[in-house]
């Protein structure tokens, strides 16, 4: 089965289904680094959140602190957005390709790492 490798997004769209957020369970080390990420995230340290973001000013960081396991979710291959998303247009495709897409398509996410379209991930800006 051919599978589409896509690059990370240069945004993401926001909202989605209110869920509890599960994390990867078997991908251990994912779930180590999603926790440790979660707890900076929140733990209102504004030098280590401004570091973990790479940002300079703390109210430019506002828009990201969203704890993971309480936010909305929506499938990947929805929340990305970009230049390639644009091209892929996925919203317009008919059910049977966006099924397609979500299962084969391959999305290489700073955060998470690599990740199937059918993956539900949260909003993290």
């Amino acid at each position: 089965m051919l599978k589409i490798l896509f690059s990370p997004s240069e945004g993401k769209h926001s909202g989605g289904s209110v869920a509890a957020y599960e994390l990867f369970g078997a991908k251990q080390a994912r779930d180590e680094i999603l926790n440790s990420y979660r707890e900076i995230v929140l733990s209102g340290d504004e030098e280590a959140i401004k570091k973990l973001f790479g940002l300079k000013k703390f109210s430019e960081c506002a828009p990201y602190i969203v704890d993971i396991l309480n936010a909305p979710l929506m499938y990947a291959i929805e929340r990305y957005d970009g230049v390639a998303y644009d091209y892929l247009k996925y919203q317009e495709q008919d059910a049977r390709t966006q099924e397609y897409l979500k299962n084969n398509t391959i999305i290489f996410s700073n955060l998470y790492g690599p990740i199937l379209g059918s993956r539900k991930l949260p909003t993290t800006k």
